[in-house]
């Protein structure tokens, strides 16, 4: 057998939520959940999680050109269970239809490249780095509700546990910490891991179709 393959049934699924706008916060969880279901946690855990790839259109592309619905997909990849697999400019904002122009030849000129984008990437696989629950942690959906279109997850283990929160909708949200279920321990206070602000568990915002990684 295989020890990994390429996820598309994951990749489709983002193409209908984060790019396309098909399907709801609900809908997402349940493909997610049918992904999960196909095989044991370490293979999930193994699983080359794909954006974009030499066969597809560039997800960006996708997205209709919109660098926030892109950014969004991004953080969901790199904090999600799997192994993130990043095709080659994807990073710095290439864009390009299905096969052959999505093999375009890669972009080495800063001057033209998406350098903003590319922090982003660097700070989540720094992030990601860093947290080895983001890893190796077990992956539990804990809140997908389809009218705010808001998708959260919790990456855990025996001591730690993270919350991702994104907000697939461009308009700002808030939402309630205290309405999470937490598998590890309900937190007093939380830090957002990427900007460090510290949050008392209540309200926190979300702006459109931005994140929230909370630890």
């Amino acid at each position: 057998q295989f020890d990994s393959v390429m996820n598309y049934s994951l990749q489709y699924a983002c193409f209908d939520f984060f790019a396309q706008g098909t399907i709801r916060a609900r809908s997402f969880a349940n493909r997610l959940a049918k992904v999960q279901m196909n095989y044991t946690q370490s293979v999930n855990l193994a699983m080359f999680n794909l954006l974009g790839s030499h066969d597809t259109e560039r997800f960006l592309t996708s997205c209709g050109g919109d660098a926030d619905k892109f950014a969004l997909a991004v953080a969901f990849q790199l904090t999600y269970e799997g192994a993130p697999m990043i095709y080659y400019g994807d990073e710095v904002g290439m864009v390009g239809r299905n096969d052959p122009d999505c093999r375009r030849g890669m972009i080495w000129d800063p001057k033209e490249q998406d350098l903003e984008l590319l922090g982003w990437y660097k700070s989540l696989i720094a992030l990601r780095r860093e947290h080895p629950v983001l890893r190796f942690g077990q992956c539990r959906t804990v809140w997908a509700d389809s009218a705010s279109n808001i998708f959260g997850f919790v990456r855990f283990d025996q001591e730690r546990q993270v919350l991702v929160l994104l907000n697939n909708q461009g308009k700002t949200q808030r939402i309630d910490l205290t309405k999470v279920v937490w598998p590890v321990a309900v937190p007093k206070q939380v830090q957002d891991l990427l900007t460090k602000e510290t949050f008392a568990l209540g309200e926190i915002v979300i702006k459109p179709y931005g994140s929230r990684i909370l630890g």
